[in-house]
């Protein structure tokens, strides 16, 4: 891949973020999208550009945005956001995804063929990113809100951890799965768009 640079001489880092479309209770707008929008008005340092991207909660537009994203972005760095019910003015940081076990009908009542991704791939993909880094980016950057921050192993076994599973077999060292709550007092809009602001500064180790 070539290295582009902004008009004087920096570096450009091309950075995409997902988000999901409606599906179950999310009727109006998924939380996870309406973070990513959010996101894009963050202030972020020159050179970074932010491609931002609402994907339909189908297993097979998932693939295919997946494949897209790799194949004609070309992205230094890749954030997947979705969201996570269960989830109390909290966001999970997913360390992994998984293969097989994908029983859950998307939006178009699908599943996929034998309910895995691919049986020519390992059973589970594991992210490469610095997650380490980051975590301590996040402690030392004083976030504005008391949303918390977790790691977790376990983005499961529906579109979420499909579309992180199909991103990791094109590059593990560049793509990263984020779990955002339904909003809350504490959980705004804002405030957890600015987690995902930070995570994706961690990330590319930018201050």
């Amino acid at each position: 891949m070539s290295i582009s640079t902004t008009p004087d001489g920096q570096c450009r880092k091309i950075v995409a973020v997902t988000g999901f479309g409606l599906f179950g209770r999310f009727t109006g707008e998924n939380p996870s999208w309406t973070c990513v929008k959010e996101l894009s008005t963050f202030p972020f340092p020159p050179g970074v550009e932010l491609q931002i991207r609402c994907v339909p909660v189908d297993y097979e537009n998932v693939e295919a945005q997946a494949n897209d994203i790799w194949q004609n972005v070309e992205p230094d760095f890749v954030l997947h956001v979705g969201v996570n019910e269960h989830l109390s003015d909290s966001v999970a940081i997913e360390r992994q995804a998984f293969n097989f076990g994908y029983c859950t009908r998307d939006v178009n009542g699908i599943v996929p063929l034998d309910n895995c991704y691919s049986k020519k791939e390992f059973s589970t993909l594991v992210t490469c990113v610095n997650i380490p880094g980051i975590v301590e980016h996040l402690k030392e950057c004083e976030l504005e809100s008391e949303v918390s921050i977790f790691l977790s192993d376990d983005p499961g076994r529906y579109l979420c951890g499909y579309l992180y599973f199909s991103s990791l077999t094109h590059d593990p060292s560049k793509v990263l799965f984020v779990h955002v709550p339904c909003f809350s007092a504490i959980a705004t809009a804002r405030s957890v768009a600015e987690v995902l602001y930070q995570v994706i500064l961690g990330a590319l180790n930018l201050e």
